[in-house]
Protein backbone atom coordinates (compact mmCIF):
# COMPACT_ATOMS: atom_id res chain seq x y z
CA UNK A 1 0.00 0.00 0.00
CA UNK A 2 1.28 3.45 -0.84
CA UNK A 3 0.73 6.17 1.76
CA UNK A 4 -0.01 9.80 0.97
CA UNK A 5 3.65 10.73 1.60
CA UNK A 6 4.75 8.23 -1.07
CA UNK A 7 6.14 5.61 1.30
CA UNK A 8 5.08 2.00 0.93
CA UNK A 9 4.03 -0.47 3.60
CA UNK A 10 3.49 -4.23 3.39
CA UNK A 11 2.01 -6.74 5.83
CA UNK A 12 0.77 -10.32 5.82
CA UNK A 13 -2.32 -9.29 7.78
CA UNK A 14 -4.34 -6.09 7.76
CA UNK A 15 -7.18 -5.60 10.23
CA UNK A 16 -9.69 -3.01 9.06
CA UNK A 17 -11.61 -2.35 12.27
CA UNK A 18 -12.84 1.08 11.27
CA UNK A 19 -16.59 0.43 11.09
CA UNK A 20 -19.31 -0.51 8.67
CA UNK A 21 -18.18 2.03 6.06
CA UNK A 22 -14.53 0.98 6.27
CA UNK A 23 -12.22 3.13 4.17
CA UNK A 24 -9.54 0.43 4.42
CA UNK A 25 -11.91 -2.25 3.11
CA UNK A 26 -12.96 0.09 0.32
CA UNK A 27 -9.34 0.86 -0.65
CA UNK A 28 -8.50 -2.85 -0.62
CA UNK A 29 -11.32 -3.43 -3.12
CA UNK A 30 -13.27 -5.81 -0.88
CA UNK A 31 -16.93 -5.67 -1.87
CA UNK A 32 -19.88 -5.87 0.49
CA UNK A 33 -23.48 -6.77 -0.08
CA UNK A 34 -26.35 -5.41 1.97
CA UNK A 35 -29.93 -4.33 1.92
CA UNK A 36 -32.26 -2.04 3.82
CA UNK A 37 -34.94 -3.70 5.93
CA UNK A 38 -36.79 -0.37 6.33
CA UNK A 39 -36.92 -1.03 10.08
CA UNK A 40 -35.38 0.39 13.20
CA UNK A 41 -34.84 -0.90 16.70
CA UNK A 42 -34.57 0.39 20.23
CA UNK A 43 -32.15 -1.44 22.52
CA UNK A 44 -32.10 -0.77 26.27
CA UNK A 45 -30.72 -2.39 29.39
CA UNK A 46 -33.10 -2.65 32.33
CA UNK A 47 -32.75 -3.95 35.87
CA UNK A 48 -35.48 -6.22 37.25
CA UNK A 49 -36.67 -6.19 40.88
CA UNK A 50 -37.37 -9.92 40.75
CA UNK A 51 -36.22 -12.92 38.74
CA UNK A 52 -37.80 -12.89 35.28
CA UNK A 53 -37.12 -16.62 34.62
CA UNK A 54 -36.82 -16.35 30.85
CA UNK A 55 -37.09 -14.06 27.87
CA UNK A 56 -40.35 -13.00 26.29
CA UNK A 57 -41.06 -12.38 22.63
CA UNK A 58 -44.29 -11.13 21.09
CA UNK A 59 -44.97 -10.90 17.36
CA UNK A 60 -47.07 -7.79 16.87
CA UNK A 61 -48.50 -6.30 13.66
CA UNK A 62 -45.84 -3.56 13.78
CA UNK A 63 -43.05 -6.10 14.33
CA UNK A 64 -41.51 -8.25 17.07
CA UNK A 65 -41.12 -7.13 20.67
CA UNK A 66 -38.59 -9.08 22.74
CA UNK A 67 -37.29 -8.98 26.30
CA UNK A 68 -34.23 -11.22 26.49
CA UNK A 69 -32.13 -12.24 29.51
Amino acid sequence: MTLSDGSNIAASLLVAADGARSKLRERAGIATHGWDYDQSGIVVTVGMNRDHQAGREHFLPAGPFAILP
